[in-house]
């Protein structure tokens, strides 16, 4: 797996970060797990919001654990090609839906309220918990 191509275009710069912090950050996708659950009653906008952010924890967590983080603006987009560029081929589905529900995160944020479904809400729970596995398993 390369992302020399990413360093390269300056999206994503060396770092240290200590097994503690990677662990942090587990810890917080688990946390915003557990929000994003209890806000199914109140808001499906907010508990899809919640939940991407939960799997987005565990992306940063891949990236720190290989020593990078993204640099500049676009954070997201360029978690998610490092996904891309540093896990194995099979992870390729699971990343395509991470970006998939990125889009509908920012639709929900920046645009258009009310549009998040209870089906499409609870599906982007249950991905984020299988992915917050996969990773803690990888890492």
């Amino acid at each position: 797996m390369t992302y020399q191509h990413l360093e390269r275009a300056g999206l994503i710069e060396h770092c240290r970060v200590a097994k503690a912090e990677i662990k942090e950050l587990l810890k917080l996708a688990r946390r915003d797990m557990k929000t994003a659950q209890e806000l199914m009653n109140i808001s499906l906008d907010w508990a899809l919001i919640v939940a991407y952010n939960a799997a987005l924890q565990a992306g940063f967590a891949v990236m720190y654990a290989k020593g990078f983080r993204p640099k500049g603006p676009d954070r997201h987009k360029t978690v998610i090609r490092f996904l891309h560029a540093s896990l194995e081929p099979s992870f390729k589905p699971t990343i395509n839906r991470l970006d998939r529900i990125r889009k509908k995160r920012h639709q929900a944020v920046y645009r258009l309220a009310g549009t998040i479904s209870e089906r499409e809400a609870r599906a982007t729970i249950k991905f984020a918990e299988e992915f917050i596995i996969q990773v803690a398993n990888l890492i």
